[in-house]
């Protein structure tokens, strides 16, 4: 009844899930060693459990019934290295109460060790990562309207023509008109020419000496003249035809650059 009683104190110190049946079978014949006054014995059978490979729960629970028998063996230094080790491995572990004072005193007393078995812990849950307070997105920016170029205003004519269009329209108008001009010269002198000709002819006819004089004189000024008019004429009016084939490519020129830009 006693050794019952001990190991139902014992397994209350540690959890019962974490003791192996065939490890808390091995402690209850050491403690029943121990109430026969047998404490080498289970001294003998604890040490043995700790050649195994133990959890932290069952060591602690083999080294405190340690500590007890080498109490009994009357070994208070190696019961207190023991009781340090069952500390260490269990904080919460106590001894049983039916051990006697002096075991609880030194109990009490051992300090904790270094558990050589890992202890287990209870995981924490991982904190959640915490995202970065959102920015506010800006609002995107429209992208600016194309500028929208002036209509031209009825009746101007559209785009205003190129300067050197302008300059070039100019020039063959100019040399078209000196080109009339010098073309109706020359057309006038080539006519007195022509009509000199009959003037003579009826000069010559005349049966008075002074009117075929008169009448030669009067044909060779009509040649003189019409020779002065038809002459320069001619060369005015060349020159006023290469004036408006000049004036129309500089006006073609302007108008093919003022269409490239």
């Amino acid at each position: 009844m006693m050794t019952s009683l001990l190991f139902m104190t014992l397994l209350a110190a540690a959890p019962a899930e974490e003791i192996r049946p065939e490890i808390a079978q091995s402690v209850q014949q050491a403690q029943t060693l121990i109430l026969d006054l047998e404490e080498q014995k289970a001294l003998d059978q604890l040490d043995a459990l700790t050649k195994q490979q133990l959890s932290a729960p069952e060591l602690a629970l083999v080294q405190m019934w340690r500590g007890i028998a080498l109490m009994g063996l009357n070994k208070p230094k190696d019961a207190q290295a023991a009781f340090a080790l069952a500390r260490g491995c269990n904080p919460l572990m106590e001894p049983p109460t039916a051990s006697g004072p002096k075991v609880a005193q030194a109990f009490k007393n051992a300090d904790l060790a270094d558990c050589p078995v890992a202890t287990a812990t209870v995981q924490q849950p991982e904190p959640e990562p915490v995202l970065p307070a959102a920015q506010p997105t800006k609002p995107a920016q429209a992208a600016p309207a194309p500028a929208v170029q002036p209509a031209a205003e009825e009746g101007d004519g559209g785009a205003p023509l190129p300067m050197m269009s302008i300059a070039g329209i100019g020039v063959a108008a100019a040399a078209a008109v000196i080109a009339v001009l010098s073309v109706v010269g020359a057309t006038s002198g080539l006519a007195m020419l022509i009509a000199s000709f009959p003037v003579l002819a009826q000069a010559q006819a005349q049966e008075r000496a002074k009117d075929v004089r008169q009448g030669a004189q009067m044909a060779l000024g009509l040649r003189i003249g019409g020779l002065a008019l038809a002459i320069p004429g001619g060369l005015v009016g060349l020159i006023g035809l290469v004036g408006v084939v000049a004036g129309i490519g500089l006006a073609a020129a302007g108008f093919m650059m003022s269409a490239g830009e």
